[in-house]
């Protein structure tokens, strides 16, 4: 299987590297050539003496000089590729929210396991928590190791 080439959204550029955090892959096609129509013509060719036999007889063989071409239609050639869509504003928004629900699930537990005198209070945590509500980009990676207890692998 070929592997399909990505370009910018201009179809322009082709892109060797690209994140899928930033935005997304779309199937699309770009133009390679017109191809003009092509008129039929029949087989061309002459006979040629096989055999001669005594009685003044021949066999002849057709042979063929240029092969007939079926009449073919004006075509355009298209090239499968992937367009790169950068994610907007919203759809990045949207992204984090769902990829903040699980640690809001973990934080929940250490809140509850502090309420319940297991866990102690940690202003850190507190702090990592109003940062993750704010969708602050740190607040994915720089997981408060009392939290990561409570998340899931």
């Amino acid at each position: 299987m070929k592997k399909l080439r990505v370009f910018d959204e201009s179809k322009q550029r082709e892109l060797s590297s690209y994140s899928l955090d930033e935005g997304r892959l779309v199937p699309d096609k770009k133009f390679v050539a017109r191809h003009a129509a092509v008129a039929g013509r029949a087989a061309s060719g002459h006979y040629e003496t096989a055999a001669e036999y005594p009685n003044g007889g021949k066999d002849v063989v057709w042979v063929v000089d240029t092969p007939a071409e079926p009449a073919r239609a004006a075509y355009d050639e298209y090239e499968d590729i992937f367009v790169f869509v950068p994610f907007t504003e919203a759809e990045r928004a949207d992204a984090l929210r769902q990829k903040r629900v699980p640690l809001l699930d973990a934080f929940d537990k250490w809140e509850k396991a502090v309420l319940r005198g297991r866990e102690r209070d940690d202003p850190a945590v507190t702090a990592w928590f109003s940062a993750l509500l704010d969708l602050e980009a740190a607040a994915f990676s720089c997981i408060p190791e009392r939290v990561r207890y409570y998340f899931p692998a």
